[in-house]
């Protein structure tokens, strides 16, 4: 099996190589043996497409659970599929589970990989009160709930860094108001800059959520507490989030190699 390994801005993925084979029969179990065993946030299937995109993709988390879409994920897969002739412009679309989603790649003369990907216009959003039981009571806030193709649920906090991201985060995959489970995103404004953390759905904390981003940064926008452009500070590093003139949000961040984490393992 062919198989790459990429980093964008912390999310660590292996990317499975469909245009030179077959997909696995099993990708949840693939996911499962392979984000265990080498401290992986997903794995990425890649191959040619189907409905009128430069290529396709899934996305499978490391608990094996199968996501509509991944922010991060499709930055991966615009540099993988660029690097290795796969595609051989830097503007195309990748055909995703919530459907197409354009995409620009850069690569710069020192080999630094960014992209900037759509996510398209969030298919609904809502403020409610959502209340979470906690080993210190019952913990109280305002979320604002982001459909992306995939769920979101931003809380704003005073300090990401303290906030109980483990302890809500796990909480809320079984909430009443989350059939699906949720992402869940604590930020906070500083300027017109966010900085956040998160808890993905199928995964657990992450050092970087694309898609959180954009959420977190629509958010903070709709509120009036930032104006697009956003940058969004998380512990893997730095995102830009814009919101255009149609509603649409756009990601762009880096992408970085990976050393096999199954070498580590042979050794």
């Amino acid at each position: 099996m062919n198989i790459a390994f990429l980093s964008a801005t912390g999310n660590r993925f292996a990317l499975v190589d469909g245009f030179a084979g077959h997909w696995p029969d099993d990708p949840a179990a693939l996911a499962r043996a392979v984000c265990v065993s080498g401290g992986l946030d997903g794995v990425l299937l890649v191959g040619p497409p189907t409905g009128g995109g430069a290529c396709r993709m899934q996305i499978w988390n490391a608990d094996g659970s199968r996501a509509e879409m991944c922010g991060n994920g499709m930055r991966c897969v615009g540099r993988f599929v660029v690097e290795r002739g796969y595609v051989e412009r830097d503007d195309f679309d990748i055909e995703t589970d919530v459907g197409r989603r354009a995409i620009h790649v850069l690569r710069k003369p020192n080999e630094q990989w960014s992209a900037r990907v759509e996510l398209g216009v969030p298919r609904h959003v809502e403020t409610k009160e959502i209340g979470v039981d906690t080993a210190k009571g019952v913990w109280w806030r305002s979320a604002v709930l982001v459909d992306l193709g995939n769920p979101h649920c931003v809380f704003f906090v005073e300090d990401p860094a303290s906030a109980p991201v483990a302890e809500v985060g796990s909480a809320l995959q079984t909430h009443s108001e989350f059939p699906r489970g949720t992402n869940v995103e604590f930020a906070a404004p500083n300027g017109n800059q966010l900085s956040m953390r998160v808890w993905e759905r199928g995964v657990g904390e992450t050092a970087s959520c694309g898609s959180g981003a954009c959420a977190a940064a629509l958010a903070a926008i709709l509120q009036g507490r930032v104006q697009s452009p956003v940058e969004v500070a998380i512990p893997g590093g730095w995102l830009i989030v814009e919101r255009d003139e149609r509603g649409v949000l756009w990601l762009t961040g880096s992408i970085e190699a990976l050393a096999d984490p199954r070498d580590a393992a042979r050794a």
